[in-house]
């Protein structure tokens, strides 16, 4: 519910608002008339913040309002019927409309209350945290850890699969391990390495290893940075 406020400059005006704002559904509206009110506008503006009659955001300007001789009406309607209201709240002698501060609504359901639903829960949310002994295997009874290697298995009355006595250093016929080194070359009869009687010191002519420490600089003639 949304409640919406009015200020009327005669008690009369004001009088005539709450009639037709009954005639037109609704029934609940509020009266305050300064000659009610006269020395103790404050208090009786604050008692109907607290009631939930007035919005709280409108207490200085309803104060002010019945000081200065003028009426009010506030009335609430539901989710889609607060245009109706003002409707018919303004079809009289309305003033300072445009200084009453925007309408919060105080409704935590509006699409709940539109469709005529209950809430799911009237209870506040809480954010305590779970202590470190909760889990969902708690919730249902279960342990966490079991001594069973099969738990499914035993819940459906399934034989749990025994450990094989087999020796698995073969498979098929042939050995799953090899004490050779070299199983490939041993099948085929190739050598791993091998032998030979040359002196691998030049390859096609070319000496494989030099005593000149320069070998480029003496192609070319270039002396080198040291003599050493």
């Amino acid at each position: 519910m949304t409640t919406y406020v009015r200020i009327y400059a005669t008690e009369d005006g004001a009088n005539a608002a709450v009639a037709r704002l009954a005639k037109a559904g609704f029934r609940n509206s509020k009266i305050f008339l300064p000659s009610l009110s006269a020395g103790k506008e404050s208090e009786t503006v604050r008692s109907a913040v607290e009631a939930g009659t007035l919005p709280e955001e409108q207490t200085r300007i309803c104060i002010r309002s019945l000081k200065e001789g003028h009426a009010l009406v506030s009335t609430q309607a539901g989710f889609g019927r607060g245009k109706a209201a003002l409707t018919v709240m303004e079809r009289a002698d309305t003033i300072g409309s445009e200084k009453l501060s925007r309408y919060m609504r105080d409704d935590p359901a509006p699409f709940s209350e539109l469709l005529g639903l209950p809430v799911l829960s009237n209870v506040e949310p809480s954010t305590e945290l779970l202590s470190s002994d909760w889990s969902l295997s708690s919730v249902f009874g279960l342990r966490l850890l079991t001594k069973n290697p099969a738990p499914f298995r035993s819940l459906l009355g399934l034989p749990v699969l025994s450990k094989p006595k087999r020796n698995w250093n073969r498979s098929f016929g042939l050995p799953l391990l090899s004490q050779k080194a070299a199983p490939f070359s041993s099948l085929f009869g190739i050598p791993t390495l091998t032998k030979t009687d040359k002196d691998w010191r030049t390859s096609f002519g070319v000496p494989l290893l030099m005593n000149n420490p320069a070998p480029l600089s003496s192609i070319f003639g270039l002396k080198t940075v040291i003599k050493d």
